[in-house]
């Protein structure tokens, strides 16, 4: 398995150590059970092919953010723990710079005047 138990045993030891193992504490601070307190825009960024934070991650707080009609924008590109391919990449920052002009950016605060 090319190393991925010793990998995830070293994540789990990590998440012990720096996280923490309380599971009610994680869960009072975790997004996907805490989805209608998230005020923010949303821009959710993942690898599919991520296997430090799985896919299946995203795919539970989407449906958490769809089941109580939270809107977001997305991105899911054929990556892993981050984006590597300049395609990839180019897509990515675009799409950040384009979310970030929308709520945040020039554009937004001559909307609000």
């Amino acid at each position: 398995d090319r190393g991925g138990s010793e990998q995830k045993k070293f994540m789990n030891q990590w998440m012990s150590a720096y996280v923490g193992d309380d599971k009610e504490a994680l869960r009072a601070v975790s997004p996907v059970h805490n989805v209608g307190r998230i005020k923010a825009e949303l821009f959710l960024v993942h690898g599919s092919n991520d296997v430090r934070v799985p896919v299946g991650h995203y795919d539970r707080l989407k449906k958490a953010l769809d089941a109580i009609g939270k809107d977001y924008e997305e991105m899911v590109k054929p990556e892993g723990h981050g984006f590597y391919q300049v395609d990839n990449r180019v897509a990515l920052y675009t799409k950040m710079y384009e979310f970030f002009e929308k709520h945040i950016g020039a554009k937004k605060e001559t909307a609000a005047n």
